[in-house]
């Protein structure tokens, strides 16, 4: 999770930006890299509270596994920043278990069990510990890359990369594993 003093319900985008970094200036850059690859944010009004999210994602990945836990989280960041929704709404994560299982339609979810975890607020303990699992280790940012590479780079010393981080961050660590290789 992002930020765990979001508000509950979320926060509308430009407040939540001025109230943390003083704008959005900060979004400029990654707004320009998304562009490129199909992501532009065009529609990015709320700055939510993922702690239900991610409970939910618990709950798909328990029960349908990662490739459908993949598939929710595109569709919670396509509702986020190409929609205008706000994933931290307990509604709003309920109507995306639907269209979560018209998209995998093979997977014959139970959507009504899916709204009921929503509901009762099932994973969010896991959720919370995850979180801070990952913190401990470093995750700070998303996505996050965590590179390591057998005995040249051991998962002791691995490279982190969070956030949006351009191909060419990628390319420098992997020539310097492949320099220490050889």
């Amino acid at each position: 999770m992002i930020d765990t003093r979001t508000a509950t319900g979320g926060e509308d985008y430009m407040a939540y930006n001025r109230r943390r970094w003083g704008g959005d200036g900060w979004t400029y850059e990654l707004r320009s890299r998304g562009a490129k690859v199909g992501a532009p944010f065009a529609n990015w009004k709320w700055w939510p509270n993922t702690l239900r999210g991610h409970a939910l994602c618990q709950y798909v990945r328990k029960n349908y596994g990662l490739a459908a836990e993949d598939e929710l989280t595109r569709l919670l960041m396509e509702l986020t920043y190409e929609r205008g929704g706000n994933v931290s709404d307990p509604e709003e994560l309920q109507a995306a278990c639907k269209t979560l299982a018209e998209r995998l339609p093979d997977l014959h979810m139970d959507v009504a069990a899916m709204q009921e975890a929503v509901r009762s607020r099932t994973g969010v303990n896991e959720a919370w510990e995850e979180d801070e699992e990952s913190k401990s280790r470093g995750v700070n940012g998303v996505p996050s890359f965590r590179i390591s590479c057998g005995k040249v780079l051991p998962a002791s010393r691995a490279v982190t990369l969070s956030g949006c981080q351009p191909i060419s961050s990628f390319i420098r660590v992997f020539e310097s594993i492949i320099s220490a290789a050889k």
